[in-house]
């Protein structure tokens, strides 16, 4: 629950904000392609971080109703 929580109130806001500067970088020609798509990939390996985690809690939750029906 706490990588959760970390994604969700800090990684993807931030995430979110560098993926804003990278495209206004990118079209005012301060960035170059190259950084402009590390910054793409760093994004989505955060957002699917996020994704794992969320999987995990889900997981957890479909183990424990498992174990509570026996």
């Amino acid at each position: 629950m706490l990588q959760y929580n970390y994604y969700k109130q800090q990684a993807l806001p931030t995430a979110a904000e560098i993926i804003k500067a990278a495209k206004l970088g990118y079209k005012t020609g301060d960035a170059s392609y190259i950084e402009y798509i590390l910054a793409l990939q760093n994004e989505t390996d955060v957002e699917l971080k996020y994704l794992q985690s969320i999987h995990q809690i889900n997981q957890t939750v479909v183990n424990i109703n498992y174990l509570i029906s026996k």
